[in-house]
């Protein structure tokens, strides 16, 4: 009887041994660093690193980025990259006691950002989870509203933009939910140059990539 009791006991182990192999097999077998085409959308805040407003740090700004590529080799994808970005916003409160009573007054700056760059993408690839860095290069637009108001009664409103080369460092992991589903968290140093230098911001992306 205890003879018989061991070769059941044996039996179960063999049986859940095999269960077990069987679905590392399966998730072996999956190819989540198959090559071929992918889309991904995400939601993104980003923090400024602004030399331009001296002690006055600008808010946080949120927005999207939405990106596509190819993937052509297991540890390696190109790819382009969409990023918008508002509420760069500032805010400085003045006084002018040249006069009696001063005057008050207020200066906002509201500011926008997209980003437009080609990435290359460097990937570890470990299964589901697979890091990677990636660095890119393209074009940098923002957008500046600033608004007056208090001086002397008087409110006043100022626009302009400028467009300049913007290069994107940066790294993320994607963390595979199916074999073609993942999310992707993410982040990147935009460093913008010419009639943009000083502009830089950090962005951290959260979102979902689909790979075809």
């Amino acid at each position: 009887m205890r003879r018989l009791g061991f070769i059941r006991q044996a039996m179960v182990s063999t049986w859940i041994s095999l269960i077990a192999l069987s679905g590392l097999a399966k998730a072996i077998e999956s190819d989540y660093a198959a090559t071929g085409p992918y889309l991904g959308v995400g939601a993104a805040v980003a923090w400024d690193n602004f030399d331009k407003f001296g002690s006055v740090d600008p808010d946080m700004a949120f927005g999207f980025d939405a990106w596509g590529g190819y993937r052509f080799l297991s540890f390696l994808a190109a790819e382009l990259q969409l990023e918008y970005l508002d509420g760069f916003d500032t805010k400085r409160e003045f006084s002018l006691g040249i006069i009696n009573p001063p005057s008050r007054g207020t200066v906002k700056t509201e500011m926008k950002a997209v980003t437009f760059t080609g990435n290359l993408k460097a990937y570890l690839p470990l299964g589901r989870f697979q890091p990677f860095v990636l660095a890119g290069v393209g074009l940098g637009y923002m957008e500046r509203d600033v608004l007056f108001s208090g001086f002397f009664f008087v409110n006043g409103r100022s626009s302009n933009s400028e467009t300049a080369l913007a290069a994107r460092f940066g790294g993320g992991i994607d963390c595979y939910l199916t074999d073609a589903l993942a999310f992707q968290i993410s982040s990147s140093y935009v460093l913008q140059t010419g009639d943009l230098d000083g502009f830089d911001y950090v962005s951290l992306i959260a979102g979902l990539q689909y790979r075809f």
